[in-house]
C-alpha cells in the first residue's frame, strides 16, 4: 500500500507544477517587460534632455536630432521620432516663478527670446501583450522645452 500513496502524491506535485509553472512564466516575463519598458523610457528622457541641452547652447534642429539619435542608441529610435519645435516668444513662457512667489516676466530680462521643444514619440512593443490591451504596444512621449536668447 505504502507505493501507491507515494505514487499519488508525486502525481499531486506534478500537477501541482503543471498548474502553477505558466503563472510564474508570466510573471517573470512580465517582469522583464516591464523592465525593457522602463529601461527604453529613461534612455528616451535622457537623451531629450541632452537635445535640450544641446538646443540651449544654440545648435541647429539637424544637430539637436543627431545628439538625441546619438544619447538613445539603446533605445533605437529612428529620425522621424524626433522632433524640435521652436517658438518666437512663447506666450506658455511669459513669466517665470524664481521660486519666491514672485513672477518675473520674460519680457523684461530678455527682449527677444526663442523657446525650443525636443519631443520624442516613439512606441514599444511588449513581450506579453496579453496584460495590456490594444494591439501590444504603447506610445513612449517625452517633451522638456528651453529658453534661450535670440541675437
Amino acid at each position: 500500500m505504502q507505493p501507491i500513496k507515494a505514487t499519488r502524491r508525486r502525481a499531486q506535485i506534478f500537477l501541482e507544477f503543471a498548474l502553477v509553472l505558466p503563472l510564474c512564466l508570466t510573471m517573470f516575463t512580465a517582469m522583464v517587460d516591464l523592465g525593457l519598458f522602463l529601461h527604453r523610457y529613461v534612455s528616451v528622457q535622457t537623451a531629450v534632455r541632452e537635445g535640450v541641452r544641446a538646443a540651449a547652447h544654440g545648435y541647429d534642429d539637424e544637430q539637436i536630432r543627431s545628439i538625441v539619435l546619438t544619447a538613445s542608441e539603446s533605445a533605437a529610435l529612428v529620425p522621424a521620432d524626433v522632433q524640435v519645435v521652436r517658438l518666437d516668444n512663447d506666450p506658455a513662457l511669459a513669466s517665470l516663478d524664481p521660486g519666491d512667489g514672485t513672477t518675473v516676466a520674460i519680457s523684461e530680462r530678455l527682449p527677444s527670446y526663442q523657446s525650443v521643444e525636443v519631443r520624442v514619440l516613439t512606441h514599444h512593443k511588449y513581450l506579453v501583450p496579453i496584460f495590456f490591451p490594444g494591439e501590444g504596444w504603447t506610445r513612449i512621449f517625452v517633451a522638456v522645452k528651453t529658453l534661450r536668447p535670440v541675437r
